[in-house]
């Protein structure tokens, strides 16, 4: 077994920490929308990380696939790479909530009980 083999940890370290920052970067980008914050917003962050991340998984298993052929039946003392993967799927879930800790830490620090969502009109000074 040749050394890129080995490596199932890393692939799976590797996963978590850029679906960490995307997570972040995603969660902090759409709370710069103003207008949409609430449960709409949390939803589309929480629905759109985790497809990010499945997307991820499944384009990132795809091209290990191309790169690493698979070897049906290998000869006795031949060396094969065997293809990185993350192992498991319950990385997966790691994106969705470090997003929704970010709208939880930025919805904890926001000054407005309405999350900043609407502008304050102007009054209107009704004549009678």
């Amino acid at each position: 077994v040749t050394g890129e083999s080995s490596h199932d940890f890393d692939a799976l370290a590797i996963f978590a920490c850029i679906s960490t920052v995307v997570a972040v970067v995603t969660a902090i980008g759409v709370w710069r929308l103003v207008r949409p914050r609430g449960p709409i917003l949390f939803c589309g962050i929480l629905l759109g990380t985790a497809t990010g991340a499945v997307t991820m998984a499944v384009v990132g298993e795809g091209v290990a696939r191309l790169r690493y052929p698979s070897v049906d039946s290998p000869q006795v003392d031949q060396i094969l790479s065997l293809a990185p993967s993350i192992g498991t799927m319950l990385v997966l879930i790691l994106a969705p909530m470090v997003a929704s800790l970010c709208v939880l830490v930025m919805a904890t620090f926001s000054p407005h009980d309405d999350l900043g969502a609407l502008k304050s009109a102007p009054a209107v000074a009704v004549e009678s």
